[in-house]
């Protein structure tokens, strides 16, 4: 099975008359340089959906970001590598924005010990019911897996688009859903198009 690795291009302007419809698609992502996981998703889906379903290749954003330079050179070359733009427009997203901002900090933590500081100086800051949220929508300390996971899924939507898709099923490859789960989503799939429910 050949993975959907090709990036699509641009989606067809508003203007233009929607691709003919087709059926519901189930789809898996999945990095290359993980072997295992592509093959343990893959066989699981086989033996619940014979060929009824494809892999496809995920953006590898750690690979593109390389390892060899510093934080804002990888952000840099990721964005080279895969066209898109990482959105910095949070309060603070990067550790040297933490250092900035907490000068009290030690220069001698690192990384992810400043990061730590940081949060637990804003949760003893809030209502303990709210700082989690807060944190998680607020000071999220994006990674690469975030980056390659919505460049994944958008390429997905992009290829399902492109094709006049009316639903399709996005998983990703640690998922294994039942025998009974998977069948029960696939129905309600199909009522969705029945009732013309665009995606």
């Amino acid at each position: 099975r050949s993975p959907g690795s090709s990036r699509p291009g641009p989606m067809p302007d508003c203007g233009m008359p929607a691709p003919p419809r087709s059926p519901i698609r189930v789809t898996a992502i999945s990095l290359r340089r993980r072997p295992d996981r592509w093959r343990a998703c893959e066989d699981h889906l086989r033996g619940l959906l014979g060929d009824g379903f494809d892999m496809f290749e995920g953006t590898d954003a750690k690979a593109a970001a390389g390892d060899d330079s510093t934080a804002v050179d990888r952000v840099a070359a990721l964005e080279a590598a895969t066209g898109c733009t990482v959105y910095r427009g949070w309060p603070i997203t990067e550790v040297r924005d933490v250092r900035r901002c907490y000068t009290s900090l030690s220069p001698q933590l690192s990384d992810a010990e400043a990061w730590m500081s940081y949060e637990r100086k804003v949760a003893a800051a809030w209502r303990s019911d709210r700082s989690r949220l807060y944190l998680d929508f607020f000071l999220r300390h994006l990674t690469l897996g975030d980056v390659g996971a919505a460049l994944s899924h958008l390429r997905v939507a992009e290829r399902g688009h492109a094709e006049g898709l009316s639903l399709q099923v996005v998983f990703e490859d640690d998922v294994r859903p039942s025998a009974e789960a998977l069948p029960a989503l696939l129905r309600q799939g199909q009522l969705l198009r029945e009732a013309g429910g665009a995606w």
